[in-house]
């Protein structure tokens, strides 16, 4: 039986690392892991561990099986640019990314909808008759847009029963 025990031991350090690193990290940390990452820290650990390696090793193959198969609820990407390497994260950092990513499609959504709100007020604004204060708001009959808009906004709209003439 033989047993590179430095290729062993370096298995399982990379693999108490990489697990290490995924359950600490969370998606505002900004750090993710990548294949090269894992890939040079390999090499280090078997060096340091004494064990044979190629003049061009290539383990990327080799320990995305080794991760898949040891650590629970890992998943990979990789990013449209085929020239960055594989990303590595959890189920957990997953479901923060959607979840970020829903948010931040929805404020995007409202401020769709303030900008076209914007252009309607401005518009009604502008197709309104000069006025000048003259002391008192009595001669003063402001825009219906932007009188509907601040009610809406203040008060809100009326509920059921609420409605009286």
């Amino acid at each position: 039986m033989n047993v590179n025990f430095g290729q062993v031991l370096s298995d399982l350090e990379i693999m108490e690392i990489v697990e290490s690193e995924l359950s600490n990290t969370t998606c505002t940390d900004n750090i993710s892991l990548d294949m090269n990452q894992i890939h040079v820290t390999y090499i280090d650990l078997l060096k340091a561990n004494k064990s044979p390696v190629a003049d061009k090793p290539r383990y990327k193959e080799y320990l995305k099986q080794l991760i898949l198969e040891n650590i629970p609820d890992v998943h990979f990407s990789r990013l449209p640019d085929r020239t960055k390497p594989e990303q590595i994260f959890s189920t957990k950092i997953k479901d923060q990314i959607l979840s970020n990513a829903q948010t931040e499609s929805s404020v995007k959504d409202d401020l769709n909808v303030l900008l076209r709100a914007a252009k309607i007020l401005r518009k009604d604004i502008a197709s309104t008759m000069l006025w000048q204060y003259t002391g008192t708001f009595a001669d003063y009959d402001p825009p219906r847009m932007v009188q509907t808009f601040c009610k809406f906004a203040i008060q809100g709209t009326r509920t059921l029963g609420e409605v009286s003439v």
